[in-house]
């Protein structure tokens, strides 16, 4: 039974954008990373440029996927928040753990031997080695992402994600001296042009799981979940179940980043200011995608509170409510970047020819 009221909306909408609005602002700050190397690098050189583009695409394939695996300890956790079962959700994140131990293994595996991938898109030798280096480094902050996408979970699925904004957003005021300082090189240290953003990024991704930790440690908020009460063995069961649910959403997950992957790689046949004017379009396309991003997420979360709290009508009412107006939404920016497009570009600052292609 489809349980829609427009009444509703004055209600669902507040308590949509209350979860969604840090989790925008936090998602905004790690898309602004992108947008701080693309421009960033684009000043550099087109070549590191065009490396970027494509390393950028395949780890963000790879990376996406797998996070999505991870999401799925938000549902779960929410249901137990929502039926007051604190103490279970300290099990729930051990186990996710583990799952994010497994999938960095794979994560990591791949980014380090990614030489099939990058062949696809027949670049000069030295663009492809750029693009190499870039993923090998990326390869070294993959344990500290994927543990951070089990603690943001866990923050999303206890109506908590201010929290996570706050690290995120004193990350991205590390990463504009981070990136001068390794892509352009000072201080005594060799620029690196564009795999310098993969070392800032890295060294911030292992700064934003301590602090987050620390929060977790300290915060008597934390205490009644119980997380680091014990050790806890893989559970294949919970595993198997995290799983189950989690699968189709990262596969889903991956499937629609990867088609902006091979068109990295595809476009990068055509030259150099092909693919540049391919990354800034991407990016600024990431950047809109946020928005639904960060309202499924905000939905996930109030609908899984409410079944854990025995409300099923309260969720699908909540569900409705959120496709309603996340599409309106939707709408409305599409119209508003068709407008606007030319004036957008500008932000990027790139060479005239670039500008041309986007």
């Amino acid at each position: 039974m489809l349980h829609f009221k427009l009444s509703r909306l004055r209600e669902d909408i507040p308590s949509l954008l209350k979860l969604a609005g840090p989790l925008l602002i936090g998602q905004l700050a790690v898309i602004t990373f992108g947008v701080l190397d693309t421009a960033m690098t684009a000043r550099y050189s087109a070549d590191d440029l065009a490396a970027l583009a494509m390393a950028s695409a395949i780890f963000i394939s790879i990376y996406v996927g797998l996070t999505g695996v991870i999401s799925a300890l938000a549902p779960i956790a929410g249901q137990l928040f929502g039926a007051k079962r604190y103490g279970e959700i300290g099990e729930e994140v051990r186990q996710a753990t583990w799952l994010a131990v497994g999938l960095t293994v794979l994560g990591g595996a791949i980014l380090l031997n990614a030489d099939l991938l990058l062949q696809i898109s027949q670049v000069t030798p030295d663009i492809e080695g750029k693009a190499k280096l870039y993923l090998n480094i990326l390869a070294i902050g993959l344990p500290a992402s994927m543990a951070m996408r089990v603690l943001m979970a866990l923050h999303n699925a206890v109506s908590r994600p201010a929290v996570i904004t706050v690290v995120q957003l004193i990350g991205l005021g590390l990463k504009l001296p981070l990136n001068l300082l390794f892509i352009y090189g000072g201080l005594g240290i060799e620029g690196m042009g564009g795999p310098g953003c993969a070392v800032a990024t890295v060294i911030i991704n292992w700064f934003w799981l301590i602090i987050t930790l620390g929060f977790v440690l300290f915060d008597g908020f934390y205490r009644p979940f119980k997380i680091f009460a014990r050790f806890s063995w893989p559970d294949w069961h919970r595993i198997w179940t995290l799983l189950k649910l989690g699968a189709p959403i990262g596969f889903s997950y991956l499937i629609e980043v990867t088609s902006f992957t091979f068109m990295s790689l595809f476009i990068a046949r055509l030259g150099t200011t092909a693919l540049a004017g391919h990354q800034i379009v991407a990016n600024m396309g990431t950047v809109i995608y946020m928005v639904p991003l960060s309202l499924s997420i905000a939905t996930m979360t109030l609908v899984s509170q409410s079944i854990g709290a025995d409300k099923q009508e309260r969720a699908e009412e909540i569900g409705w409510s959120s496709v309603f107006f996340t599409t309106t939404l939707c709408v409305v920016i599409g119209i508003a970047v068709w407008i606007f497009r030319v004036q957008l570009l500008e932000l990027y600052d790139p060479p005239e020819e670039v500008k041309l292609f986007s």
